[in-house]
């Protein structure tokens, strides 16, 4: 008998196995492809900040970010290159306007950076209005996903069953785990959840070699990375939205570099890596955490909700023992490891995870939207969270 079975592998799944065994529990750790197959495997992996205006997702990633450079640092330092970001303006009029409202409002700390990191750039006039981060960098996301696992009894299979029997779950018909935390991201959990409007959102990556030697991570409209001590460049990643699946295609990993060359002077370039991947974000652009709401039982209980009413979430009808950690879109490496943590402290000690975070307000916005009583997410809230 487990503790918990976690289904999902990528960063997300890895996490959870992580902090949940550091915690003394056992764990199997589920997915049908393998560990870090997915959006995972493919992605950059870049640590950075949210630059912005405000918002509760701004916040929440620099909180996030700020505690995974930690735990990196502390715990996977092997695995981490740490050599700066330098975030640059869309364009002089983004310089102009929003820049020195972000250097104000910045809750990361930021520093001067020196000249020799912009002779690189096409722009190196509208680079010197960037804003530049030193604690940041990048991870190695199979590698890391890897380790996270070793504490954990992998299984490499779909889940096709899920029956809960008194006071614990049965899977596959073949183990048995008191709770189960669902980390499937884009492709589709064990459960009906018609209310988590789910985004999948296809992204591929590529690593160069180049005589170029790049000397932080630079980030306009994709990442390129600093030199990493293989030789390699990361540069990363498209953001296809509501796609599960591209074709990889010689002329799109083509075209992923020209578009890092219209940022960088990358010279005697090859590429030597190209990968796919569907991250899962949210509609509202929050990350998901949390108890997971009967859809069903719930609207059978408090059948005005389609009518607009208000209910108090705790008194909403929850599957039993069973939770999520989901959309968190392309930032995975930043949430995870802080997500991931609250909901272990959940789950172990009973603490309450961000009320911002928790599942049921996509339930409840389903719930008016089935009765017609929703309204869009006005253009403010999406700008300020996306």
């Amino acid at each position: 008998m487990y503790d918990f079975a976690v289904i999902g592998a990528g960063i997300n799944g890895t996490f959870m196995a992580h902090f949940l065994t550091k915690a003394g529990k056992r764990v199997l750790l589920m997915d049908r492809f393998g560990i870090a197959s997915g959006g995972s495997g493919a992605a950059g992996a870049f640590l950075a900040p949210k630059v912005g205006k405000g918002g509760d997702l701004k916040m929440i990633v620099n909180e996030a970010y700020r505690f995974c450079i930690d735990y990196y640092t502390a715990n996977f330092p092997h695995l981490l290159t740490q050599k700066g970001l330098l975030h640059l303006p869309k364009d002089h009029q983004d310089a102009l306007e929003n820049f020195p409202v972000f250097k104000e409002r910045s809750e990361i700390p930021f520093e001067p950076f020196d000249n020799e990191l912009v002779e690189l750039l096409q722009d190196p006039v509208l680079a010197k209005e960037g804003i530049y981060f030193p604690d940041s960098g990048l991870i190695e996301p199979d590698r890391l996903c890897e380790a996270l696992a070793e504490s954990a009894d992998f299984v490499c299979e779909a889940l096709t069953k899920l029956d809960y029997k008194e006071d614990h779950y049965r899977i596959n018909e073949a183990f048995s785990a008191k709770e189960v935390v669902l980390a499937t991201g884009a492709f589709e959990s064990a459960l009906e959840l018609p209310y988590m409007q789910l985004r999948p959102i296809w992204g591929e990556r590529i690593e160069v070699l180049s005589s170029t030697q790049t000397l932080c991570n630079y980030h306009q409209n994709l990442s390129i990375s600093a030199t990493k001590p293989d030789g390699r460049i990361v540069i990363g990643a498209t953001h296809k939205q509501h796609s599960f699946y591209e074709p990889l295609e010689a002329h799109n990993a083509e075209a992923l570099l020209d578009k890092a060359k219209s940022l960088a002077v990358l010279e005697d370039t090859q590429i030597v890596d190209h990968r796919g991947g569907v991250r899962s974000g949210s509609y509202d652009y929050l990350p998901i955490l949390g108890r997971v709401v009967d859809h069903e039982k719930s609207l059978d209980k408090f059948p005005d909700l389609q009518k607009g009413a208000k209910v108090n979430p705790k008194e909403f009808c929850y599957y039993p023992n069973i939770s999520i950690i989901n959309g968190v879109g392309g930032r995975g490496f930043v949430l995870a490891p802080y997500l991931a943590k609250m909901l272990t402290r959940m789950l172990v000690e009973g603490e309450p995870v961000d009320s911002r975070l928790e599942q049921h307000r996509l339930f409840t916005r389903w719930a008016k939207k089935k009765g017609n009583y929703t309204k869009p997410l006005d253009k403010k809230t999406a700008k300020d969270n996306g």
